[in-house]
């Protein structure tokens, strides 16, 4: 009986010792993790994660609450505040938001004058969830649900334009299709005539014959892009607004067989193998399309036949606006028109300057394959030539060996030629170094 009881005094001793082991080292771990908040917080300018009711009230002032009730993992987050005109950094950076899980974010110091700020969340898919325009204060919890997804309100369809009646009565004939770009817009059809209002469009699109191309722009009557000419023509002809850029039209739209296409659709082309989308044209008839090109013989707005040069074997699939209830797009950024570019990632140096200029105003996104051999880091440094390149726009990626990753959008503020440098951040050797041409 002696030996019974030694035995348990052991082991409740051996137990004890165990425990009190396992509570310091779990008061060590918190130590640690509280420390490279820390560093994040200083290093990323204000980024800080809490978990949910770990905020205290001395600094209820200093932080924004914000739950994730849409029931969709969040994968990046936009926070900024209301007076400025574009979003800033993701602030998630490399990790994501559970669905009814809560972040914290301390807001950077000094505080801003004002406490509203806008919030735009966005999902594995691209849906966004936004509210504009919310006051921070007492650390208020603020929740997301799918009633905030970031629909484009106003549209449920073309709305009829009063038709001006023509003089003595007679019906006056139909304008041409120019060789140059006129300021006339087109006149809109009447609500339900989907024929009408698909031939209004690409009548709309046929104005602009010979306009400039230039990347970013939807600038009537004289300079256009590839999508911002399709969306120009979709407003203009039926009064729709649809997705910006080609990316969001591919996404955004309705998918269709290519037998289906009819005018006013539109063909989604990847010169990449369909990584990602590089180009789109609108459909004009079972054999002809109208699109603003790059290069060529001629470039700009042109007309074409669909069979033309490398088009068809570019083609990734077909999409469709008209007739769907309600188009949607997504705000990439407060009021910019964004641009995608492609960029592969080489083990030595790539050096170029680009002949595509960029309209000003517009922003930049890069998707950038690593084509290096290994997994690595890049430091991304977008910046105006002539200035300090640390005064520009950064944006540090982690890409696997042979996958893509897309940059944030880089706006172009003002004219002038603006560089882009992608380095190695183990040691900063210099892999990209291109040149662009932003115009007003």
């Amino acid at each position: 009986m002696k030996k019974f009881f030694k035995l348990l005094l052991t082991t409740c001793i051996v137990l004890a010792a165990i425990f009190i082991g396992l509570e310091i080292i779990n008061a060590f771990l918190d130590g640690v993790n509280e420390g490279l908040d820390e560093l994040l917080a200083e290093g990323e300018g204000g980024y800080s994660y809490s978990p949910s009711g770990d905020a205290s009230s001395s600094q209820a002032r200093e932080q924004i609450r914000i739950v994730n009730n849409t029931g969709y993992t969040i994968w990046h987050m936009y926070i900024t505040p209301s007076s400025t005109d574009r979003w800033g950094n993701d602030i998630l950076g490399l990790r994501t938001l559970g669905r009814n899980e809560e972040f914290t974010y301390r807001l950077p110091h000094p505080l801003s004058s004002e406490n509203r700020y806008d919030i735009r969340l966005e999902d594995g898919s691209g849906d966004e969830f936004v509210k504009m325009h919310v006051r921070v204060s007492d650390n208020e919890r603020i929740v997301f649900t799918i009633d905030d997804l970031d629909y484009y309100e106003g549209y449920a369809g073309p709305q009829p334009i009063a038709q001006q009646p023509s003089q003595g009565g007679t019906q006056q004939p139909a304008q041409q299709p120019t060789t140059q770009p006129t300021t006339q817009p087109a006149p809109v059809p009447q609500t339900g005539d989907q024929g009408a209002i698909r031939s209004a469009i690409v009548s709309a699109a046929q104005r602009y014959l010979g306009a400039t191309y230039m990347l970013g722009a939807q600038s009537p009557p004289s300079r256009f892009d590839c999508s911002g000419l399709i969306n120009q023509a979709y407003r203009d002809g039926a009064n729709m607004v649809i997705p910006r850029s080609s990316a969001e039209m591919w996404t955004r739209g309705t998918r269709i067989n290519r037998n289906q296409l009819q005018p006013g659709d539109i063909i989604v082309y990847s010169s990449n193998g369909g990584r990602t989308t590089t180009h789109v044209s609108l459909v004009m008839s079972a054999s002809e399309m109208i699109h603003a090109v790059s290069a060529g013989t001629p470039r700009g707005v042109i007309r074409q036949s669909q069979s033309s040069g490398s088009w068809p074997g570019q083609e990734i699939g077909y999409v469709r606006f008209v007739g769907v209830p309600v188009a949607v797009t997504r705000n990439v950024s407060k009021g910019m028109a964004l641009t995608e570019l492609l960029i592969d990632i080489t083990p030595t140096l790539s050096r170029a300057t680009e002949e595509l200029s960029v309209l000003t105003g517009s922003a930049l996104s890069f998707v950038m394959t690593n084509m290096t051999g290994r997994d690595d880091q890049f430091d991304i440094f977008f910046y105006k030539e002539g200035r300090q390149r640390s005064g520009g726009e950064t944006e540090f990626v982690w890409i696997p060996d042979g996958e893509i990753e897309e940059s944030k959008a880089f706006l172009c503020e003002e004219a002038g030629r603006y560089r882009l440098e992608i380095a190695r951040r183990a040691d900063g050797r210099a892999l990209i170094e291109y040149t662009y041409n932003v115009e007003d």
